[in-house]
Protein backbone atom coordinates (compact mmCIF):
# COMPACT_ATOMS: atom_id res chain seq x y z
CA UNK A 1 0.00 0.00 0.00
CA UNK A 2 1.34 3.21 -0.31
CA UNK A 3 2.87 5.66 2.36
CA UNK A 4 1.95 8.80 1.22
CA UNK A 5 -1.67 10.36 -0.51
CA UNK A 6 -0.92 11.82 -4.01
CA UNK A 7 -3.53 13.69 -5.20
CA UNK A 8 -2.66 12.73 -8.96
CA UNK A 9 -4.22 9.37 -7.77
CA UNK A 10 -7.52 10.35 -6.95
CA UNK A 11 -9.37 10.04 -10.29
CA UNK A 12 -8.37 6.20 -9.85
CA UNK A 13 -10.45 5.78 -7.02
CA UNK A 14 -13.38 4.03 -7.16
CA UNK A 15 -16.55 3.02 -4.51
CA UNK A 16 -15.30 -0.87 -3.46
CA UNK A 17 -18.84 -2.00 -4.83
CA UNK A 18 -17.96 -0.36 -8.18
CA UNK A 19 -14.46 -0.55 -8.17
CA UNK A 20 -13.12 -2.28 -11.94
CA UNK A 21 -10.88 -4.80 -10.22
CA UNK A 22 -14.09 -5.66 -8.34
CA UNK A 23 -16.34 -5.77 -11.13
CA UNK A 24 -14.17 -7.87 -13.35
CA UNK A 25 -12.97 -10.28 -10.43
CA UNK A 26 -16.44 -11.14 -9.29
CA UNK A 27 -17.68 -13.53 -12.16
CA UNK A 28 -14.10 -14.68 -12.29
CA UNK A 29 -14.50 -16.19 -8.57
CA UNK A 30 -17.47 -17.29 -9.21
CA UNK A 31 -17.07 -19.10 -12.14
CA UNK A 32 -13.81 -21.05 -10.86
CA UNK A 33 -15.40 -21.12 -7.34
CA UNK A 34 -12.40 -19.78 -5.56
CA UNK A 35 -11.78 -16.64 -3.13
CA UNK A 36 -9.51 -13.83 -4.42
CA UNK A 37 -8.66 -11.02 -2.26
CA UNK A 38 -8.40 -7.56 -4.33
CA UNK A 39 -6.59 -4.76 -3.45
CA UNK A 40 -8.16 -1.55 -4.44
CA UNK A 41 -7.77 2.39 -4.00
CA UNK A 42 -10.99 3.00 -2.89
CA UNK A 43 -13.24 6.28 -2.69
CA UNK A 44 -16.00 6.48 -0.24
CA UNK A 45 -17.24 10.22 -0.93
CA UNK A 46 -14.28 12.87 -0.02
CA UNK A 47 -12.27 10.27 1.73
CA UNK A 48 -9.61 7.87 0.09
CA UNK A 49 -8.57 4.28 1.27
CA UNK A 50 -5.89 1.21 0.30
CA UNK A 51 -8.64 -1.11 0.77
CA UNK A 52 -8.61 -4.73 0.78
CA UNK A 53 -11.86 -6.66 -0.88
CA UNK A 54 -12.28 -10.58 -0.25
CA UNK A 55 -14.04 -11.96 -3.09
CA UNK A 56 -16.13 -15.40 -2.04
CA UNK A 57 -16.68 -17.84 -4.39
CA UNK A 58 -20.06 -17.47 -4.95
CA UNK A 59 -19.11 -13.83 -6.45
CA UNK A 60 -19.92 -12.02 -3.59
CA UNK A 61 -17.67 -9.37 -2.05
CA UNK A 62 -17.23 -8.35 1.95
CA UNK A 63 -14.63 -5.61 3.12
CA UNK A 64 -14.14 -5.65 7.34
CA UNK A 65 -13.33 -2.40 9.15
CA UNK A 66 -10.79 -2.82 12.15
CA UNK A 67 -13.11 -1.31 14.40
CA UNK A 68 -17.18 -1.64 15.27
CA UNK A 69 -19.30 1.07 13.70
CA UNK A 70 -20.64 3.46 15.71
CA UNK A 71 -23.85 3.83 13.77
CA UNK A 72 -23.32 8.19 13.27
CA UNK A 73 -19.58 9.20 11.56
CA UNK A 74 -20.06 9.15 7.97
CA UNK A 75 -18.49 7.65 6.09
CA UNK A 76 -17.68 4.44 7.70
CA UNK A 77 -18.85 5.22 10.66
CA UNK A 78 -15.47 5.47 12.77
CA UNK A 79 -14.73 1.82 12.27
CA UNK A 80 -11.11 2.79 11.26
CA UNK A 81 -9.27 1.27 8.22
CA UNK A 82 -10.17 -1.58 6.26
CA UNK A 83 -9.05 -4.97 7.36
CA UNK A 84 -10.27 -8.46 5.27
CA UNK A 85 -9.63 -12.09 5.54
CA UNK A 86 -12.50 -14.07 5.17
CA UNK A 87 -14.45 -16.65 4.02
CA UNK A 88 -18.03 -16.49 3.34
CA UNK A 89 -20.14 -19.93 3.61
CA UNK A 90 -23.74 -20.72 4.17
CA UNK A 91 -24.35 -23.04 7.28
Amino acid sequence: FCVSQEEKWFATAHPWREHPCVTALQPIAAELGVAIPVSIFEREGPHYFNSLVMLDADGSAIIIHANPDDHSTQPIGGAGDRVACAALSAS
